[in-house]
């Protein structure tokens, strides 16, 4: 009679072509051997059950006394008794070396449940201080915190709780040492993201004339947004031939063959540098700063004389309230009461975003003033009497209604550049909304239209028009014949002569929508990701010439700096540290923030439809 078959095949199937057998738990092809099998569950297996694995084991163990009793001329009862035997035996001689005191039956099967700790490495003193002055360094410099944080008592007692082994380095080293292993370490990470990128656009920014400071700013875009540098210009003053050796030397740096279109403030001399780079550079496309630009057509527009009467109320009231703590304490009761914002005045600034905020907040408050002035309690008692009977005019809220809704677009035009990095295209849609809320309202004066128009042909640029025509987000019938033509001759300046035959066919194909385009969750798909996403997948790689063009046009920004909110906060840390910091490390900690921050706030590419 053939032997039967063992019972350890319950946990294996056969394998018929080559007489092996297949572990059932990790699936294993191995040999067809019965002791093979076993020594597989019972030592190699990771995935059969603890109480399988045991009963193997045991069988094993029961087998081996087995024949050890038959070797000796023992009975199968009395090979059993041999197994048990030298199992207690074993127990009890290692017993006082391998087991603690002994527990009940369920702490110890409890204990052994839990997994095994991993002894932790040995520890290196100087090496766990070297890194914790380095997260120390990143946190000051990257959230932006005045470096005397460090020797405050609640700052060290806060970092001797987390780590009881801390010592402050102390502002010098902060400051030096510290900083500059920063520095140089983003500085060599951003240096070696453009080594590997053929072509980007650069953002360059004189802050003499926003910050009153002797600073260049420069910013990469390729497509992954970054500060390249923030150079200290010391006293050399930002005129034209200065700003142009500084341009000159930084593409050099770059790599001549990189940098193919740069974005400038539109400050005059920046102007004037740029027209001498581009006649040195005639391969470069120098775009104006559409940030700056919009800046200063705002700020022409409110400036005009239709609008100062409305805007001295405005500021005159947020002043008074915001400088004088009884009408702030009764503006903060009223609002709570009436369940608003404690305290929402927006003073004005300099700037005209500032402005527009001042007025935009006024308008907001509009009961709160009308409580206040009807109490009668003295709360607005310093205040011109002018305009205390302005804030009494209802014609005077019906005109302060009128100016928000005809400035709102222009608020919207603005906001695009609260952004860290806004794109071309985003901005030209905002101002494409602009233009046509002018052509439409029934009481624009004439010259608001006027201003625009100047500005408007101060920064108009071909490569708008084709960020615009290449961004999925938009329809391409949206550009005028004249737009589109011109879109079409910057293209070709972009693409060598072999190549653009090859792109006017792709191009055909993306605003015909035809072929993969011709699928409409494919455009639907623009509105869940970025641009420069849309292009980098299997959509923009069915049309390889184009897709080269179109990331490269999307990357160019809207903008040559940094964001105001952004300012506002460096501005600051560089008051906080004047004492304990000189011009060139406030640029290197400046450098620090920005490129720790990039993209930090929550600001989308924003699509006003």
């Amino acid at each position: 009679m053939p032997r039967p078959a063992s019972n350890v095949w319950i946990h294996f199937r056969r394998d018929e072509v080559g007489k092996r057998a297949i572990c059932k738990y990790c699936h294993h092809n191995m040999v067809s051997l019965v002791t093979r099998m076993r020594h597989h569950l019972a030592k190699r297996c990771t995935d059969v059950p603890p109480s399988i694995r045991a009963d193997i084991i045991s069988g094993e163990e029961a087998l081996g006394a087995a024949k050890q009793a038959s070797a000796m001329g023992l009975h199968a009862a009395d090979a059993l008794s041999l197994h048990n035997a030298q199992f207690a035996n074993m127990t009890t001689q290692y017993k006082p070396a391998m087991m603690k005191r002994d527990a009940p039956p369920a702490l110890s099967d409890a204990k052994n449940k839990k997994p095994r700790k991993a002894l932790p490495p040995a520890s290196n003193p100087a090496l766990e201080r070297h890194d914790m002055q380095s997260y120390l360094a990143k946190a000051i410099f990257g959230a932006g915190l005045p470096v005397s944080v460090i020797d405050h008592p609640c700052f060290t007692g806060l970092m001797k709780r987390m780590y009881p082994l801390y010592q402050s380095p102390g502002n010098a080293v902060l400051t030096t040492t510290l900083l500059d292993n920063e520095f140089h370490a983003m500085s060599s990470q951003v240096r070696a993201d453009v080594a590997e990128t053929a072509f980007l656009c650069l953002g360059v920014e004189s802050w003499s004339f926003a910050s009153n400071r002797s600073v260049i700013s420069y910013s990469v875009h390729s497509p992954n947004p970054a500060v390249y540098a923030i150079e200290n210009t010391r006293e050399a003053p930002h005129v034209p031939m200065m700003l142009l050796e500084h341009m000159e030397a930084t593409i050099n740096a770059i790599g001549i063959e990189k940098v193919a279109t740069i974005v400038a403030d539109t400050s005059v001399n920046m102007k004037q540098a740029c027209d001498m780079l581009h006649a040195k550079f005639t391969h470069l496309t120098i775009l104006p700063s559409c940030a700056h630009a919009m800046e200063a057509l705002v700020a022409e527009v409110l400036s005009l004389p239709t609008f100062q009467p409305l805007l001295r109320v405005c500021t005159t009231v947020a002043t008074f309230i915001t400088s004088n703590h009884v009408p702030r304490a009764s503006f903060t009761r009223v609002a709570s009461d009436m369940h608003l914002d404690s305290f929402g005045l927006v003073t004005a600034g300099a700037d005209p975003a500032s402005l527009l905020a001042c007025v935009y907040s006024i308008e907001k408050h509009r009961h709160i003033f009308e409580m206040l002035l009807g109490e009668d309690l003295g709360a607005l008692d310093g205040l011109e009497e002018t305009v205390k009977e302005k804030l009494l005019t209802l014609s005077w809220w019906a005109q302060l209604a009128q100016f928000k809704g005809l400035l709102s677009p222009f608020v919207d035009v603005l906001a695009v550049f609260d952004d860290d990095y806004p794109s071309l295209s985003t901005f030209y849609h905002a101002f494409t909304l602009l233009w046509t809320h002018l052509q439409t309202h029934p009481s624009v004066p004439l010259d608001v239209t006027r201003v625009v128009n100047k500005h408007w042909h101060a920064m108009r640029h071909p490569a708008m028009y084709t960020a615009y025509l290449l961004d999925p987000r938009f329809p391409p019938s949206s550009l005028g014949n004249d737009e589109t033509n011109e879109a079409f001759a910057f293209l070709k300046q972009l693409s060598s002569p072999a190549m653009f035959s090859s792109l006017i066919s792709e191009l055909t194909r993306y605003t015909g929508r035809v072929g993969v385009f011709a699928d409409d969750a494919v455009w639907a798909s623009a509105k869940e990701c970025s641009p420069l996403h849309w292009w980098k997948g299997f959509i923009g790689s069915s049309c390889p010439n184009l897709q080269a063009i179109a990331i490269r046009v999307l990357c160019f920004p809207a903008t040559s700096g940094i964001t105001h909110e952004k300012r506002v906060v460096l501005d600051r840390i560089h008051m906080q540290n004047r004492h304990l910091m000189n011009e060139e490390q406030a640029c290197k900690a400046a450098f620090v923030y920005l490129n720790s921050n990039v993209g930090a706030r929550p600001v989308g590419d924003t699509i006003f439809l």
